[in-house]
Formats: C-alpha cells, sequence, structure tokens
C-alpha cells in the first residue's frame, strides 16, 4: 500500500519497485516473477539502469533549475541596479530644476531692473532735448540783439560786449546740452544692448528648463515602469533588451543620415 501512494505521486517515466517483485508507476503496476536466480538478477540489472537514469535526469534537471535561479538572481539585480540609477537621475533633475528655476528668477528681476534704467534713461533724453531747444531758442534771440547791436557799435559797445558774452555762455551750454544727451543716447543704447543680451539668456535659461522638464517626466515614467515590474514579479530583461534594440536601430539611422 505504501509503494501504491508512492507510485501514484510519481512523475511520468518514474516507478518504485517493491521486495516482492511489484513493479509499480503512475497508473500502472506489474509483478514481477522470478523464474530462477537468472532471471531476477537481470530484473534486478535493468531496475538499476532505470534508476540511474532517472537519478541522471533529476540531476539534469536541478542543474538546469539551479542555473534558472542564478540567472533570475542576476537580472534582479542588475534590474534593481537599473531602478537605483533611475533614482538618482531623478534626485539630480530635481536639483537641476531648482538652480535653473533660481537662475531664471535672478535674470527676471535683472531684466526688470534694465528695463527700469531704460525708461528712466528715455525720460531724462526727453528733457534733456527739451532744454536743447530752448536754448537754440535763446542763441536765436541773443544772435538777433547782437545783430541790432552790432548796428549800434558806435554808442553801445558796452551792451554789445555783454550780448557777446551771453551769447558764449548760451552757446556753451548748448554744446555742453548736446554732450549730455550724446552721453544719455549712449547710455540708452548700452542698456539696449544689455537687456538684449539678458533677453537670449532668458530665452536659453527656459529652452533648457524645458528640456529637463521632459526629462525628468521620462526618468520618472521610467522609474515608475521598473518598480511596477518588480512589484509584479515580471521579467523586465526582455523588455530592456527590446528597448536597446530599438536605440540601436534608430542611431544606425541617424549615422545613415
Amino acid at each position: 500500500e505504501a509503494a501504491a501512494a508512492r507510485a501514484a505521486t510519481l512523475a511520468a517515466g518514474q516507478s518504485v519497485i517493491t521486495r516482492d517483485g511489484a513493479w509499480m508507476g503512475p497508473g500502472w503496476a506489474r509483478v514481477l516473477r522470478a523464474q530462477g536466480n537468472q532471471v531476477g538478477v537481470l530484473a534486478r540489472e535493468r531496475d538499476i539502469r532505470q534508476l540511474a537514469e532517472q537519478i541522471e535526469a533529476l540531476e539534469a534537471t536541478i542543474e538546469e533549475r539551479t542555473e534558472q535561479l542564478e540567472d533570475l538572481r542576476t537580472r534582479k539585480f542588475e534590474t534593481e541596479r537599473q531602478r537605483d540609477d533611475a533614482q538618482r537621475d531623478l534626485y539630480a533633475a530635481h536639483r537641476r530644476l531648482s538652480e535653473l528655476a533660481g537662475q531664471l528668477q535672478s535674470q527676471r528681476g535683472k531684466m526688470e531692473t534694465a528695463r527700469a534704467r531704460a525708461e528712466k534713461v528715455g525720460g531724462e533724453i526727453a528733457t534733456l532735448v527739451e532744454q536743447l531747444d530752448e536754448l537754440q531758442g535763446q542763441t536765436r534771440e541773443a544772435r538777433g540783439r547782437l545783430d541790432e547791436a552790432v548796428g549800434h557799435m558806435g554808442d553801445r559797445e558796452d551792451e554789445r560786449r555783454g550780448l557777446e558774452n551771453e551769447r558764449r555762455e548760451l552757446l556753451e551750454a548748448r554744446e555742453e546740452a548736446r554732450m549730455n544727451a550724446r552721453e544719455a543716447a549712449d547710455q540708452a543704447h548700452q542698456l539696449a544692448l544689455g537687456m538684449e543680451s539678458k533677453r537670449a539668456a532668458l530665452t536659453s535659461l527656459e529652452q533648457a528648463l524645458a528640456r529637463l522638464d521632459t526629462q525628468l517626466r521620462q526618468v520618472t515614467m521610467r522609474r515608475d515602469e521598473i518598480d511596477e515590474q518588480l512589484a509584479a514579479g515580471t521579467d523586465p530583461i526582455a523588455e530592456l533588451e527590446s528597448e536597446r534594440q530599438t536605440y540601436l536601430d534608430q542611431r544606425l539611422l541617424v549615422d545613415k543620415q
């Protein structure tokens, strides 16, 4: 009965032999009738060969399963390493994003300051232009008075000299106003160049932020995929190999172009 119970649990191709000559396997049984000692020896040799073959098959199966287990452990370690790498990339992207956000805020503040300065210089230029126009009008009036005084040079020499001095002072004031206007215009030009440079830097920072944001989303999605695969107990190696081959194919296409 014990042999029959054991035979019911054997796999296909396996069997047991009892001391009384009963040969059993899963779903079948045979009684060995010894016909002399020679028949018993031959049956025993055959049983030994069968058992040796079964042992050899079991050892091969054990070795195969051991190799599979070691391979699975290696792939699990590699997948966990990739997950850790993705986590580090994610942290680095977060730090870089924070740095660029700070730089962007700083550049915006500088642009606002430059814009306010440009508006102030523009107002100063407008004021200087008004002063220049006023001085030119005064110069014309002084020239008219001078011409009128020239006709009366005999008895009005002192007045002529006074008007000449006034005219000279007005000319000097006009020249100074023109110099101030040129300096203000140069300052406005320099501010405009500075604003253009800061605007280009701001655009570059915004583009870098956009690229980092895209990379951050990609790294986050990849990390989540690896975590889901590890949590579900699936093997992501085949998918990673397929993804690697896709990238290699894309690189070959780019190299051919």
